[in-house]
């Protein structure tokens, strides 16, 4: 239970200085603020995915092809299958 308040509580230490609702004080700086938290998020749903990740650190990402995605997905899967059979044999 404390770790999860401690997460809780770190979220926006985590996210720093970019969270959209510290800069409401700031209009200016709003719209910056949304772009750079949108830069987060986008980070995160590449980097916490293996298959957009692996495709990410070889530099073939590319989020509107979300069928080449899938295409290495599914290559990634048959060769970790053909792996796991080299094991059993």
């Amino acid at each position: 239970m404390a770790m999860e308040v401690e997460c809780r509580e770190g979220y926006y230490a985590v996210l720093g200085q970019w969270h959209p609702d510290k800069w409401n004080a700031t209009p200016s700086l709003v719209d910056m603020a949304k772009h750079k938290f949108q830069q987060i998020q986008e980070a995160y749903s590449v980097l916490s995915d293996r298959t957009k990740r692996t495709l990410y650190d070889a530099s073939l990402f590319d989020e509107e092809d979300e069928g080449f995605s899938d295409f290495v997905q599914e290559m990634m899967s048959l060769v970790d299958d053909v792996r796991e059979e080299e094991k059993i044999t």
